[in-house]
């Protein structure tokens, strides 16, 4: 028996201990609700993959998960420290998968000595890979990253930075969110089905080793077409570590986060008071609404809506007064 052989045979018994009976997508890629569904789907959430000698993550077995960066705006800038401390804590009861601070959160944690004891990742943005210091490991669980695709010459140029920053956050232990900004903007300017340069910064950022890939929709130009192709593609790519099916998310509206949860997507970006579309900020959706979508499209997440209700309600108390 050759080794290839051999490999094959393996790898196809520790799949087969892990999915059981469970049917596999089908050879077209069609993606369907019973493999994404948690509550058909096996119990075990990792298996391993003997052809890459690594611990894989079972696509859907994690279900709908849900960023929250209600907190990274300018909402929290003009409030105490210990009142925003406060709010971080609501937000984290309400159990997003991860939160993102606002700026300059990552030092107070520090200073503070605040420690976050819930299953909830603390995010915080960064932009050089000197900023990825083993002493970040203590205040946060990842990194945050963008990429630009509307121009080439700063496609490059933001690439090789987060090839930099990638190896920087792996080598103390931090995971990497990496935003695609103006996936949807289209080489043309007009019809952004075409968008080479969305496919590129993916394929790069996955083999670069980041954790989540986020498509993120800066000037409310996506639509059904564009999403499902950019989409439909990332999930094809051959990539080294977890599948695309359980690395891909999306920041845009709610309309087209209905989409992509029908397209497949895991992983969706929400947050209060979006910017209006066109000011070159992504486009993100109330986490209300997005829990409401999801739950429309037969979705299931860990985040709870009345904890969100609260902390929405005690913004609204800050904001008058």
């Amino acid at each position: 028996m050759s080794a290839l052989v051999r490999t094959t045979l393996t790898r196809l018994r520790v799949c087969t201990s892990v999915l059981g009976n469970r049917q596999l997508p089908s050879a077209t890629n069609q993606i369907t609700s019973r493999w994404l569904s948690t509550s058909t789907f096996t119990q075990n959430s990792r298996y391993y993959d003997s052809q890459s000698g690594r611990w894989m993550n079972v696509p859907g077995a994690a279900g709908i998960r849900i960023h929250d960066a209600t907190l990274a705006g300018g909402i929290t800038s003009s409030l105490p420290l210990e009142e925003r401390f406060r709010l971080l804590e609501t937000l984290i009861a309400a159990g997003p998968y991860s939160v993102e601070l606002w700026e300059g959160a990552v030092e107070e944690i520090r200073r503070t000595r605040w420690t976050n004891e819930a299953p909830v990742n603390i995010v915080a943005k960064v932009d050089k890979p000197e900023q990825c210091e083993p002493e970040l490991y203590r205040a946060a669980a990842q990194v945050a990253l963008g990429v630009r695709c509307d121009d080439k010459d700063a496609l490059a140029s933001d690439l090789r930075q987060a090839r930099e920053i990638i190896k920087e956050a792996s080598d103390v232990g931090l995971q990497v969110r990496a935003y695609v900004l103006n996936a949807f903007e289209g080489e043309d300017g007009d019809d952004n089905l075409h968008h080479a340069a969305a496919h590129e910064a993916v394929l790069q950022l996955a083999d670069q080793g980041a954790d989540l890939i986020v498509l993120s929709d800066c000037r409310g130009l996506a639509h059904e077409d564009s999403l499902r192709e950019l989409v439909e593609e990332a999930f094809y790519m051959d990539v080294v570590g977890d599948t695309m099916l359980e690395r891909l998310g999306v920041r845009a509206s709610l309309d087209n986060c209905r989409l992509a949860a029908r397209f497949g997507v895991q992983h969706f970006d929400a947050g209060m008071s979006p910017p209006p579309a066109g000011a070159g900020q992504p486009v993100v959706p109330d986490p209300r609404g997005l829990l409401r979508v999801l739950e429309e499209e037969g979705k299931e997440c860990s985040t709870d809506p009345r904890a969100l209700d609260t902390l929405f309600a005690e913004l609204a108390a800050q904001t008058k007064q």
